[in-house]
Formats: C-alpha cells, sequence, structure tokens
C-alpha cells in the first residue's frame, strides 16, 4: 500500500494473521530494507553451520501489486 509516509506492506503469515510491515521495521532475525509496488526486501542475519555469522538480502515477491 501507498501511504503519504512511504510504502507499507501487508503481510499475512500461515495462521492467518496481518502484519503492517514498513522500512526498517525488524523482523524476526532481520529487518525490511525496502518495501517496492511488486516486492520486499528483507536484510537477515544468519549462521552457517561453524557458527560464523553473515548477512544477506532476501527478497520476497508481492502475489498482489500495490493500491
Amino acid at each position: 500500500m501507498k501511504a503519504d509516509t512511504g510504502m507499507i506492506a501487508v503481510v499475512v503469515n500461515t495462521v492467518n494473521k496481518a502484519y503492517f510491515l514498513r522500512e526498517n521495521d525488524p523482523v524476526f532475525n532481520g529487518y525490511v530494507v525496502k518495501i517496492t509496488g511488486d516486492s520486499i526486501i528483507f536484510k537477515e542475519t544468519v549462521q552457517d553451520r561453524l557458527g560464523k555469522s553473515f548477512t544477506r538480502e532476501v527478497t520476497k515477491k508481492i502475489s498482489t501489486s500495490a493500491v
């Protein structure tokens, strides 16, 4: 969704609970980097098998375009 303050993503989890996300909002082990009309980009911090931490960007496509 477009708002006066920027884009807001409305996401729904597996039990149909809705969340409103804005850029820089924390999410589990990362945060929202950018919201576009057709995708959300997250920066995620993960650990490899040896315990070394690193960050990666994850892009999720939005199934319904922004209004």
